[in-house]
């Protein structure tokens, strides 16, 4: 039997349901802080418009203001990127947490944005969560010299 090709819109965006948590679990144990990290995964496509994301690596965050801004720890950013190829991943994304406001990104996030050549940069927000503690999470895809907030499927495998 033939495999069939995935039939996926040309800017899909995958991640599976324990990196979703993973990265959620995290904002909270950061708090009052911002969490950072990145996020290994495999390009689905030749273009890398699609993609898949696995695994969160955790770095920690050694901005001096660390309640509203982030800054990677370089010799754990090292060793978390170090890990992901180990694994035969590829960079897919970023993500920080923003403790008290909306997913949407910061002056200071659109800076540290600009010169970026990753692909996906996610923002999980643990302002105004309700009685079920929800966090909202809001991807961005770069196009151009913009980012622009995008989809995600989650999946579980």
């Amino acid at each position: 039997m033939q495999e069939q090709p995935l039939n996926l819109p040309d800017s899909t965006i995958l991640i599976h349901s324990q990196a979703l948590l993973r990265m959620i679990s995290l904002s909270g144990s950061a708090l009052p802080n911002e969490a950072c990290g990145i996020l290994g995964g495999q390009f689905i496509d030749t273009e890398s418009t699609r993609l898949s994301i696995e695994t969160v690596y955790p770095i920690a965050n050694r901005a001096t203001s660390r309640s509203f801004t982030f800054s990677f720890a370089p010799e754990e950013w090292v060793s978390a990127y170090y890990a992901m190829q180990k694994n035969r991943q590829s960079l897919v994304g970023f993500f920080h947490s923003h403790p008290t406001t909306p997913p949407i990104p910061s002056q200071a996030d659109l800076a540290g944005m600009q010169w970026s050549s990753i692909p996906t940069y996610w923002i999980i927000s643990l302002a105004d969560r309700d009685a079920s503690n929800i966090a909202h999470v809001k991807v961005y895809r770069k196009a151009g010299q913009t980012w622009l907030p995008s989809m995600f499927t989650q999946i579980s495998i």
